[in-house]
């Protein structure tokens, strides 16, 4: 493998702007077709954000010694593993898209000591850039047993699709109980003879009776109304 293929503390210093790789907090080092790691980020200890997407990197040794680093971006890269990470106890987000992620169960386990980690990526939120393992019908619940501190997978709240689920579940299972209405009884059983003189009325007929009495009285008045109207007219000049 060409030398030119690994991560040097001379890239690190010239695409990090600072001469003093100790004092780096951010480093971009994406789209530099890195193969390894190798000793390049051994003096990065303060190091939080680190970018090397779009590289071509298989594994990630070299990066446990950035036991600082909150954000790490290395989608659109070669690997297989999560190995090496186990160190990164304050790591919150990972993107890791489109890569060639195969076992969701090795996946988990490389994340489990990553006990902070909040946000991970493996797919797009639309489905695309996916790694092999966001197929396996079991992808969700195996990362979220194995992470606790999960809240964002994939861009989307892990919170509101619990709550989107709990509410699917809710409309579904009113849906089953409850009791369709009859379809000429619209209005509520009895409806019809809700108003007849001397009969007891439940609290339903109750409600349709004075849904009856002020549909009659707004038919008295339109028809007051017309009558009015024409009387007016046949009293007009002709």
């Amino acid at each position: 493998m060409a030398d030119d293929d690994c991560l040097t503390e001379e890239l690190v210093v010239r695409h990090g702007g600072q001469y003093d790789p100790e004092l780096l907090q951010r480093l971009t080092l994406s789209g530099l077709r890195l193969a390894r790691l190798g000793a390049g980020l051994a003096r990065c200890t303060a190091l939080r954000v680190l970018d090397l997407a779009r590289n071509k990197l298989q594994h990630l040794d070299g990066v446990e010694v950035c036991a600082s680093l909150e954000r790490l971006l290395v989608a659109r890269n070669e690997l297989t593993r999560f190995g090496f990470v186990a160190g990164l106890a304050k790591l919150d987000h990972l993107d890791a898209r489109a890569n060639a992620l195969q076992d969701v169960d090795a996946v988990a386990a490389d994340l489990r000591p990553c006990a902070a980690l909040a946000s991970l990526e493996l797919r797009s939120d639309d489905g695309s850039d996916a790694n092999p393992c966001c197929a396996a019908p079991s992808y969700a619940a195996t990362l979220r047993r194995a992470l606790p501190a999960l809240r964002v997978l994939d861009g989307a709240s892990l919170a509101l699709a619990d709550a989107a689920a709990t509410a699917r579940g809710a409309i579904a299972a009113a849906a089953v109980d409850a009791a369709a209405p009859a379809p000429d009884d619209w209005l509520g059983d009895g409806f019809d003879d809700a108003a007849a003189p001397g009969k007891a009325l439940r609290p339903a007929n109750a409600a349709a009776a004075r849904v009856r009495a002020d549909a009659d009285r707004l038919r008295a008045e339109m028809e007051h109304g017309v009558a009015t109207a024409k009387a007016a007219l046949g009293r007009s000049p002709g």
